[in-house]
């Protein structure tokens, strides 16, 4: 069988289609059924089996196991069994039926997990309890020393944690390869109930310690968590100022996390000397602080009573220690607050070791590369800037990013604390103390979400930018009509299932979905008698006697597009779009969209440090005075006098203005609630499409709304986005549908930006203008953005396969 034939068996297993999996499996040889249901797919090594476990499809199960003779003991590349997928998906019918097959139920996939301890990562009892019942050994340990018991107490759900107990009563006394005990584990997570049955039922002493000196409350202190903390103080009589193995103790531990609520708990509440000192060489909480370059400590460190001049045994300051950490940032807060530069006990000045340690943008101390030739500059950081100038670095190109700002993101970027929020706005006085700490807020300024299986994830995937950064699935899509809002149906089941539609209208659009999921242009037999480059889309809805709500909320909630053009365009590429979000929708199951957590201001970060780590050097705060020229032809900028010549210039629209034209306006409502949508099922983040012929527009109105969930919202809280294209005088009334599924709203800040795009193509002048953000809520367009930005300025289409191949290059076996 060829591969687009694999595939498809691989997508009909995933979303559980038995029928049309018996019907391409039965017309084979028995010999050749067999051998596909024990092939392994891709780089995990997957079989059909897998695929069904994971996605908990029990039907397709029985039919493999049963009438194609899958073996139950089959294992990945990662020696996962089918009861591993099962059991850590939480799909107990799939875990009952895979132990009555014969599954071992104390398989071993890599690093020694368990099916039992997958499924503790789920917090599902019912399935815990079944794998006990068939015999689970929940005192098995994998390769890190942690066993089930450690890894329930790590997920914080008390009846899974009671029930292990009851099971096995002595299960608590156990210890990971680190020396660590269940207690630090669900201190370390902020487990406060589990911390409290940990201390009701369990015979921990005071204070007791893993392998580096780590007590359970200095874990919880420096993580944030208060609750446990106080807790282990007043039911384990933990010491506020234990040491660790390297005489660091509680109050240096929260400067070095940053955690400036536990630094007040500790120095207010509980009366802990500010000016402690640890390790042999008596460093202060000022001294870690200023390492790891955390301002908001500093400041209050210094609020509370630290020693601002306070020496190490080798004579260094908190700004010696800045210049070490290369904390530009820390050194400007540093002088600010009277910190004079000195000499170490080796005659060694900050000065000096900034030179030696290149620390960025401290201009103070070290000059500025501007003086210097360079392939490529890049004016402005936001998402567009950085992701190009990463590419470029990895390429190896010569880079100077630099940014008149004194932050990443530009137009991109997530605002914090939420003072700074009010002050971009102009809102009077300071947001009231419902609205929590300003630090918990990171409020972005343009909402979008990641498509699953979008071109901004293989990106990310590709140049490893995900090892900075981390995502939740965004919990729902939804779409309006009539005005109400429904999720969308993007499956068959799920057609059958929505109440958007009649039953003959759901037959019909179960059709077009099956069309849609079967079609490739380069099989005919697929197409229907459909000419992919020719034939509308709208010909194919009316070709399935499809109504126009239905091919509203496919066109704008499906294929994502904005207005209605597309429907007399040829209709290969809304097929693909349909695709795109179906592929997208499988990988995760509940959306087809990712949302970064700490909010969109991490993706700019991420990209810069590739950049960053391929040589690329980035200059924040950097006034932009002159783009220099000659015969029509970019030579260099020039800053603060100084000119850095380069071959080509990358800029956002900011930067040229007189190379670039409007072409419209967004308008964006970033709305603050105390509670999720309203029929949403008080989920903590969701989408809303509202198409715009529901509300008599020629642009759809979005809605993108995430929460605390995703660390970027006090807790309790949501942040809602409402974005539109203008289209009148009034932008604030065409907003209103969207503003009306949100009441009440407790704090909205409005902004109205002029989109922008290019009129110099950069062939001659070598200058590459990105576009501005647009209304939609994915990055795909951004990324066709970025492609042709790529192609103008290097000549040839951007190549996932090139990059893949140097990723190869550069990260060796790390890049798997």
């Amino acid at each position: 069988m060829d591969e687009s034939g694999l595939k498809l068996l691989v997508k009909l297993t995933q979303e559980g289609r038995l029928i049309c999996l018996q019907k391409h499996m039965t017309s084979w040889s028995s010999a050749a059924a067999a051998s596909i249901s024990s092939k392994h797919f891709g780089r995990s090594g997957d079989t059909l089996l897998h695929y069904a476990a994971r996605h908990g499809h029990l039907d397709v199960m029985e039919f493999l196991i049963k009438q194609l003779g899958a073996d139950v003991e089959v294992y990945n590349n990662d020696y996962k069994r089918p009861l591993h997928e099962a059991a850590s998906m939480g799909h107990e019918e799939c875990v009952s039926y895979l132990l009555q097959e014969g599954a071992n139920v104390d398989s071993l996939k890599k690093a020694d997990w368990t099916p039992l301890m997958m499924a503790c990562t789920r917090k599902n009892l019912d399935v815990i309890q079944k794998l006990l019942s068939h015999g689970a050994d929940p005192t098995l340990r994998n390769k890190d020393g942690w066993n089930s018991f450690h890894i329930a107490c790590r997920e914080g759900h008390p009846l899974v944690v009671e029930h292990l107990l009851h099971a096995s009563p002595d299960i608590w006394r156990t210890k990971s390869n680190t020396g660590r005990t269940p207690l630090h584990t669900a201190a370390m997570h902020g487990c406060k109930e589990v911390v409290s049955i940990l201390l009701e039922r369990c015979g921990y002493t005071p204070n007791t310690t893993d392998s580096c000196g780590v007590t359970p409350f200095m874990d919880a202190v420096r993580n944030g968590h208060l609750p446990v903390a106080k807790l282990l103080l007043e039911k384990h009589q933990a010491s506020p100022v234990a040491a660790d193995v390297l005489g660091a103790k509680p109050v240096h531990q929260v400067a070095v996390t940053g955690q400036e609520e536990a630094l007040r708990f500790l120095v207010l509440d509980l009366g802990v000397d500010i000016n402690q000192r640890g390790t042999d060489i008596q460093l202060t909480a000022l001294h870690y602080a200023a390492k790891e370059g955390h301002v908001a400590i500093i400041k209050t460190l210094v609020e509370l009573g630290a020693d601002l001049h306070a020496w190490d045994t080798k004579g260094r300051t908190a700004l010696h220690m800045a210049c070490i950490g290369q904390q530009a940032e820390a050194v400007r807060t540093l002088l600010l607050l009277g910190l004079e530069d000195s000499q170490d006990a080796s005659g060694t000045t900050a000065r000096q070791l900034a030179m030696k340690q290149d620390v960025p943008g401290a201009e103070d101390y070290k000059p500025c590369k501007m003086n210097e030739e360079y392939d490529v500059i890049v004016l402005g950081t936001g998402l567009t800037e950085c992701i190009l100038s990463g590419i470029m670095s990895v390429k190896g190109k010569k880079v100077l990013h630099m940014d008149r700002n004194s932050y990443y993101g530009a137009e991109s970027a997530s605002i914090t604390p939420l003072e700074d929020v009010y002050k971009r706005f102009s809102l009077p006085g300071s947001p009231p103390e419902s609205m929590g700490k300003g630090r918990d807020w990171n409020v972005d300024l343009v909402p979008k979400f990641l498509m699953a299986n979008g071109q901004l994830v293989r990106m990310l995937l590709i140049t490893q930018v995900t090892r900075y950064l981390d995502f939740k699935v965004i919990e729902g899509s939804y779409v309006y009509k009539g005005g109400k809002i429904y999720k969308v149906p993007s499956t068959e089941t799920e057609a059958l299932a929505s109440s958007l539609m009649g039953l003959f209208e759901k037959r019909r659009f179960r059709k077009f979905l099956v069309f849609v999921a079967n079609f490739d242009e380069n099989d005919p037999k697929t197409m229907e008698g459909v000419d992919p480059k020719k034939t509308t889309m709208r010909a194919i809805f009316q070709k399935f006697s499809l109504g126009q709500e239905v091919i509203d909320f496919t066109g704008h909630s499906l294929a994502l597009y904005r207005t209605d053009e597309y429907l007399d365009l040829p209709c290969i590429e809304t097929i693909n779009r349909i695709k795109l979000y179906s592929e997208s929708l499988a990988r995760y199951g509940k959306s087809p969209y990712l949302y970064p957590l700490y909010g969109l201001g991490e993706l700019p970060q991420g990209f810069a440090r590739l950049s960053a780590i391929f040589g690329g050097t980035y200059m924040l705060n950097k006034p932009i005075e002159e783009i220099v020229m000659e015969n029509g032809k970019v030579v260099g900028v020039k800053s603060e006098g100084e000119i850095a010549k380069c071959k080509q210039l990358i800029c956002d629209p900011s930067y040229v203005m007189d190379h670039v034209k409007k072409v419209g306006q967004v308008i964006r409502v970033i709305c603050i609630t105390s509670h999720p949508i309203a029929n949403t099922g008080d989920i903590n983040s969701c989408q809303i499409i509202i198409p715009q012929n529901q509300v008599n527009r020629k642009h759809d109105i979005y809605v993108c709304m995430i929460s605390f969930a995703h660390n970027v919202a006090a807790t309790g809280k949501y942040i809602a986005i409402a974005s539109t294209t203008v289209e009148t005088n009034d932008p604030e009334k065409e907003i209103k549908p969207a503003l009306d599924l949100l009441e009440p709203i407790e704090q909205k800040f409005v902004s109205i930006s002029d989109l922008y795009e290019p009129t110099d193509l950069g062939t001659e002048s070598q200058i590459f203008i990105s576009r501005s953000y647009d209304a939609t809520t994915h990055f795909e367009t951004t990324c066709d953005d970025i492609k042709d930005i790529y192609k103008r300025m290097i000549g040839s289409d951007f190549d996932f396969a090139e990059m893949e191949r140097r990723k190869q290059d550069i990260f060796g076996d790390a890049a798997e």
